[in-house]
């Protein structure tokens, strides 16, 4: 009976565990940009790179994140170095949020492939979809 139970429970915790890999989140580098407060007219684009793939942020880097307003829209633009000498294949997509924080039209953009040969550059630009977009971040997987 003790026997039973302790094979239970570790079934148990078998599906919990692959229940809980299945949540992982599949976006292996993010980058993110937000309008601040402007400053003698220009308004300061604050950034962060999440890596959430240990090996996709070992073979790409974020050179620059730039930001620009054009007809009352947000751009962005980022640009990505391989530091690996073969071909890197991986997808990226752009979101769009509001200055409460809420995402723009969600889901709307599809994914991008990309191939970055060894050692390539390679620039991404968006362009928000509303005039209401005040931050961004570029999801990239593999």
């Amino acid at each position: 009976m003790i026997k039973r139970i302790r094979v239970a429970a570790a079934l148990g915790l078998a599906a919990a565990l692959a229940a809980a890999a299945g949540c992982v989140k599949t976006t292996g580098l993010e980058v993110s940009g937000a309008l601040g407060a402007p400053s003698d007219g220009q308004s300061e684009l604050s950034r962060a790179v999440i890596v959430n793939n240990a090996r996709l942020g070992r073979t790409l880097q974020v050179v620059d994140v730039r930001h620009d307003i054009q007809n009352d829209l947000l751009k962005a633009g980022l640009t990505l170095a391989s530091k690996y000498e073969g071909t890197l294949s991986f997808q990226y997509k752009f979101a769009w949020f509001d200055a409460a924080g809420m995402e723009i039209r969600a889901d709307s953009e599809a994914w991008t492939p990309l191939v970055l040969h060894g050692y390539e550059t390679r620039t991404l630009q968006g362009v928000a979809p509303h005039p209401s977009a005040r931050a961004f971040k570029v999801k990239i997987r593999r």
